[in-house]
């Protein structure tokens, strides 16, 4: 995921010498003020009231995409979807540019009417 963000000219908060699959301290997370956070649904839960995570950009700006359990499954496992990852992180990161996608009651990117 960190070399796609890369590709895609973001900067990921989480430094490559941590690993592909880095357990992240939550307080981590908080200090390095993301602008934008991408999140797993089944992580997004509560997400905004975490101990300091309402002094995060992401949160206070609405930049929070979330992705439903088979779109997870694309971004993390390497192999042939790749580019199917890479156009999930570009959306994302389009949709966070043009304004809010915080926590949406359906995920990021379910069609209109419920979730997929």
């Amino acid at each position: 995921m960190g070399e796609i963000l890369s590709r895609l000219h973001g900067r990921n908060i989480v430094p490559a010498e941590l690993g592909p699959f880095p357990k992240l301290n939550p307080e981590f997370v908080v200090r390095a003020d993301p602008q934008v956070i991408m999140v797993g649904q089944r992580s997004a839960s509560g997400l905004p009231q975490r101990p300091g995570w309402g002094a995060i950009q992401a949160v206070r700006n609405k930049k929070i995409c979330v992705w439903v359990p088979a779109e997870s499954d694309v971004l993390v496992r390497p192999g042939p979807r790749m580019d199917e990852a890479a156009a999930l992180m570009a959306r994302c990161l389009r949709e966070a540019a043009a304004g809010p996608v915080a926590l949406p009651t359906v995920p990021f990117n379910a069609p209109p009417g419920g979730m997929r």
